[in-house]
Protein backbone atom coordinates (compact mmCIF):
# COMPACT_ATOMS: atom_id res chain seq x y z
CA UNK A 1 0.00 0.00 0.00
CA UNK A 2 2.83 2.42 0.80
CA UNK A 3 4.21 2.09 -2.72
CA UNK A 4 0.90 3.29 -4.20
CA UNK A 5 0.64 6.24 -1.84
CA UNK A 6 4.27 7.17 -2.43
CA UNK A 7 3.63 7.02 -6.17
CA UNK A 8 0.74 9.47 -5.77
CA UNK A 9 2.95 11.75 -3.68
CA UNK A 10 5.64 11.60 -6.37
CA UNK A 11 3.37 12.17 -9.38
CA UNK A 12 0.80 14.53 -7.82
CA UNK A 13 2.50 16.32 -4.91
CA UNK A 14 0.09 19.25 -4.81
CA UNK A 15 -2.83 16.98 -4.02
CA UNK A 16 -1.29 14.19 -1.99
CA UNK A 17 1.93 15.32 -0.32
CA UNK A 18 0.92 16.21 3.23
CA UNK A 19 -1.84 13.62 3.63
CA UNK A 20 0.32 10.96 2.00
CA UNK A 21 3.20 11.65 4.39
CA UNK A 22 0.88 11.25 7.36
CA UNK A 23 -0.64 8.03 6.00
CA UNK A 24 2.70 6.39 5.16
CA UNK A 25 4.26 7.34 8.49
CA UNK A 26 1.24 5.95 10.37
CA UNK A 27 1.41 2.69 8.41
CA UNK A 28 5.13 2.43 9.06
CA UNK A 29 4.73 3.12 12.78
CA UNK A 30 2.06 0.43 13.17
CA UNK A 31 3.28 -2.28 10.79
CA UNK A 32 7.05 -1.82 10.85
CA UNK A 33 9.28 -1.51 7.82
CA UNK A 34 7.21 -1.68 4.63
CA UNK A 35 9.48 0.36 2.40
CA UNK A 36 10.25 -1.38 -0.89
CA UNK A 37 12.71 -0.13 -3.49
CA UNK A 38 10.08 1.79 -5.43
CA UNK A 39 8.67 3.36 -2.27
CA UNK A 40 12.12 4.57 -1.28
CA UNK A 41 12.72 6.03 -4.75
CA UNK A 42 9.38 7.83 -4.92
CA UNK A 43 9.69 9.27 -1.42
CA UNK A 44 13.26 10.48 -1.64
CA UNK A 45 12.64 12.29 -4.95
CA UNK A 46 9.32 13.74 -3.76
CA UNK A 47 10.87 14.94 -0.50
CA UNK A 48 13.77 16.58 -2.28
CA UNK A 49 11.49 18.33 -4.80
CA UNK A 50 9.11 19.47 -2.08
CA UNK A 51 11.84 20.98 0.08
CA UNK A 52 13.50 22.77 -2.81
CA UNK A 53 10.23 24.04 -4.29
CA UNK A 54 8.85 25.25 -0.96
CA UNK A 55 12.09 26.53 0.48
CA UNK A 56 10.64 29.54 2.32
CA UNK A 57 7.39 28.02 3.54
CA UNK A 58 6.60 27.11 7.12
CA UNK A 59 5.52 23.54 7.81
CA UNK A 60 3.42 22.30 10.69
CA UNK A 61 5.02 20.60 13.66
CA UNK A 62 3.12 17.36 12.92
CA UNK A 63 4.22 17.31 9.29
CA UNK A 64 7.81 18.02 10.36
CA UNK A 65 7.79 15.10 12.82
CA UNK A 66 6.37 12.69 10.23
CA UNK A 67 8.70 14.02 7.53
CA UNK A 68 11.67 13.46 9.83
CA UNK A 69 10.44 10.00 10.84
CA UNK A 70 10.15 8.88 7.22
CA UNK A 71 13.52 10.36 6.30
CA UNK A 72 15.10 8.51 9.24
CA UNK A 73 13.56 5.27 7.96
CA UNK A 74 14.85 5.94 4.45
CA UNK A 75 18.34 6.62 5.81
CA UNK A 76 18.19 3.30 7.68
CA UNK A 77 17.37 1.68 4.33
CA UNK A 78 20.66 3.10 3.00
CA UNK A 79 19.41 6.13 1.10
CA UNK A 80 22.21 8.69 0.73
CA UNK A 81 19.86 11.22 -0.86
CA UNK A 82 17.51 10.97 2.11
CA UNK A 83 20.42 11.64 4.46
CA UNK A 84 21.14 14.95 2.74
CA UNK A 85 17.46 15.86 2.51
CA UNK A 86 17.06 15.12 6.23
CA UNK A 87 20.03 17.33 7.11
CA UNK A 88 18.62 20.11 4.94
CA UNK A 89 15.24 19.76 6.63
CA UNK A 90 16.77 19.94 10.11
CA UNK A 91 18.99 22.93 9.35
CA UNK A 92 16.79 25.12 7.22
CA UNK A 93 13.08 24.41 7.52
CA UNK A 94 10.84 26.76 9.43
CA UNK A 95 8.33 25.07 11.70
CA UNK A 96 5.06 26.79 12.52
CA UNK A 97 3.75 26.58 16.04
CA UNK A 98 0.17 25.99 14.89
CA UNK A 99 -0.90 22.47 13.89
Amino acid sequence: MAVYISSLIYHFPDGFFEDGILIISNILKTKGSILSGNTVFYLEIAFQKHLMKNNNMFISKDLYKNYLFLLDELVLKGSCRSYYVREYLIKSKKISQAH
